[in-house]
């Protein structure tokens, strides 16, 4: 009962803050800006979008063949999707869906989930390391530039660094095989014999962590195939504001610029998607990262609602998949139990 409040509470803050930013920006003068990206330029940017997730979902495909897991491109990609429509629309973005592609693929190829999972674990560390290069590389040229406020370099240095640490932290962790997940579930669990769940979960999680493993040592090359193409994925998302504001307002951003974009947008995304699809601070963010840049309220609204429209596309495909292949299996399941 008490997280059903908290959602509604989150979805009613989201929308305020969109309508608020919307009001702001001027709904005409927006409406503006998108007609004036016109057919060519629409097209530019799904297909610079889609490029991005079939960059990813090939990643993650090579990931699970480096594993043993053969199982059909549609169905990396149905797994994907699903679980990106379910991450999209939570709260905290790239987290609820993970359980979610790990399921479908551990059905579909009949393989553990603990060794699917340990691909979506490298996944996503992967994913981390090309955002940490990208962000490094951008702060380098981003912080000599006078762009962006003292103070706010101050905090986008000490965010990077935090972030380099952590994923430095967990990839060393994997890649030298420490164990340290399933050593403090087995430290909890002897404080707690009673909890017997906590063994389980640490027996469970030291087997994912040997197969994390074997993607940084036995399968490295493949491993690092998979970090090339996330990091080709991350670079599609990094042309967005190119693409947008050429054909909208034959603005070219310089590299300093988009620098600015990538590094705070990534902040934004990772820490401050706090309502549910990111509803409000989406907006709110790319509208205030823009304005740095020389971008006015309406066109920062504008390009957000563009890229909005383009992951929404992306989310109705995952939710399709999973209704088809995720809920569709379950009652299938559940009517051949009770005919038996």
């Amino acid at each position: 009962m008490r997280r059903g409040v908290i959602v509604g509470l989150l979805i009613v803050l989201g929308l305020g803050l969109f309508t608020g930013v919307l009001l702001l920006a001027g709904p005409g003068a927006v409406w503006a800006q998108v007609k004036s990206l016109g057919p060519w330029g629409f097209t530019a940017m799904l297909a610079g979008d889609l490029t991005a997730a079939a960059l990813w979902m090939a990643s993650w495909g090579i990931l699970l063949r480096s594993q043993g897991i053969q199982t059909r491109w549609s169905g990396v990609a149905g797994a994907a999707l699903s679980g990106f429509a379910v991450s999209y629309i939570t709260p905290i973005a790239y987290v609820g869906g993970e359980p979610v592609r790990a399921w479908l693929v551990s059905q579909s190829a009949g393989q553990p989930l603990t060794t699917v999972y340990a691909t979506i674990v490298v996944d996503r560390l992967l994913a981390g390391l090309s955002l940490v290069t990208f962000a490094v590389l951008g702060g380098v040229v981003a912080l000599t530039g006078p762009l962006m406020p003292t103070t706010m370099k101050i905090k986008v240095t000490m965010g990077l660094a935090m972030v380099v640490v952590l994923i430095g932290s967990g990839v060393l962790s994997f890649a030298r095989n420490f164990h340290w997940l399933s050593r403090i579930l087995g430290f909890f669990g002897r404080l707690r014999p009673r909890w017997r769940w906590l063994n389980v979960a640490a027996t469970v999680t030291h087997t994912t962590e040997n197969d994390i493993h074997a993607a940084f040592s036995q399968h490295l090359a493949r491993t690092s195939l998979a970090l090339l193409l996330q990091m080709l994925s991350f670079l599609c998302g990094y042309l967005r504001p190119l693409l947008f504001f050429h054909f909208t307002q034959e603005v070219w951003f310089s590299v300093r610029e988009l620098a600015v974009y990538f590094n705070l947008n990534a902040v934004l995304t990772t820490i401050l998607w706090l309502t549910p699809a990111g509803v409000g601070t989406a907006e709110g963010g790319r509208v205030g990262i823009l304005h740095l840049v020389g971008i006015p309220p309406e066109g920062g609204m504008a390009f957000s609602l563009t890229i909005r429209s383009m992951e929404l596309l992306l989310v109705a495909g995952g939710l399709a998949y999973l209704i088809q292949h995720g809920l569709g299996q379950l009652i299938r399941r559940r009517m051949r139990n009770v005919g038996e």
